[in-house]
């Protein structure tokens, strides 16, 4: 029996990645999965309208040289082995997915504490034009970034240059849709990674210097909040766990406090179901099928915690 090597070609490979469905704050969700994973206590989003650039720094574990080249090659991890429970990733490719969904020039800068900066970019034409997956190691002058040098003794740096959303648009219509992405951004955060940023272990999140304060669905810390009660499920891949939430009524919460959370409609239609993966906000809102949303239930919220090692099911 003859063998035909069946392997995808790079640029068409690449293409397919490149329309997985991210959005610009699922892509960058994606980066803050990795620098949680990578133990980050402090996490900062960098917009840059003038060069368009958009920076992901973080004060995590970082990277040695020989692990950073490891990582950055798509597809770097088997999906069946088992990892840390803080291990959000699955596959090895979310950064490089996410990254390549956003941005032609991909850099990744990183340092491991008393270690040199080593770094990888990679130029999504050259993958086009070439047919191969190809990625460059940065040069030495190339390594130097003063946010990432001067605040942290260890970490890691993404840098998305030739930002794709942005693309053929005037400096003017750029500074106008950034900043408007930038508050859009800020309520994702808020309410996809809250439980990150609220508790005694709370991480520190932010976009351009400004911390993201923490956006609660449940509202657990208003007057007029009921805990309805919790139960669990043991599985052969883990714990999950169910618990049920009354939400204040709106007499309750300040106009701040409404606003902050897109208004009254949306509080009230955000009754259903709420799914986490190891403290992520990934589904929620609506039954799933199980009943329509109906007026009696639209302060209801059930939350469901599922384990990362369940992902295989």
């Amino acid at each position: 029996m003859k063998a035909i090597d069946a392997s995808p070609r790079a640029s068409s490979h690449l293409k397919t990645l490149q329309r997985v469905g991210y959005t610009l704050n699922t892509a960058i969700s994606d980066i803050i999965d990795n620098s949680i994973t990578a133990k980050a206590t402090e996490i900062n989003i960098f917009f840059d309208t003038q060069n368009v650039v958009l920076k992901i720094l973080d004060n995590g574990i970082g990277m040695s040289k020989s692990e950073l080249e490891k990582n950055m090659v798509i597809g770097c991890k088997d999906p069946l082995d088992k990892r840390e429970k803080s291990d959000l990733g699955r596959f090895g490719s979310g950064m490089k997915m996410a990254s390549f969904s956003q941005t032609h020039k991909l850099s990744v800068i990183t340092r491991k504490q008393n270690s040199d900066n080593s770094g990888i970019f990679y130029d999504v034409d050259e993958i086009y034009e070439s047919d191969k997956w190809v990625m460059h190691e940065l040069e030495k002058e190339e390594l130097t970034d003063t946010a990432f040098d001067q605040n942290y003794k260890s970490g890691t740096l993404v840098i998305w240059k030739n930002l794709i959303k942005y693309k053929n648009k005037d400096s003017d219509d750029i500074v106008s849709e950034m900043g408007a992405d930038v508050k859009d951004l800020e309520n994702h955060i808020a309410l996809h990674f809250h439980k990150f940023l609220e508790g005694p272990r709370a991480i520190k999140i932010c976009i351009n210097n400004l911390e993201i304060k923490p956006a609660n669905p449940f509202f657990q810390d208003r007057k007029g909040y009921q805990y309805v009660g919790k139960e669990e499920a043991l599985t052969g891949g883990g714990r999950i766990t169910v618990k049920a939430h009354i939400i204040p009524h709106h007499d309750y919460m300040t106009k701040a406090e409404i606003d902050s959370f897109g208004g009254l409609e949306k509080i009230e239609n955000g009754q259903g179901i709420y799914i986490y993966r190891e403290k992520r906000l990934i589904q929620y809102g609506g039954w799933m099928g199980l009943q329509p949303r109906f007026s009696i239930a639209k302060l209801a919220r059930v939350e469901v915690e599922v384990p990362s090692t369940l992902d295989h099911e």
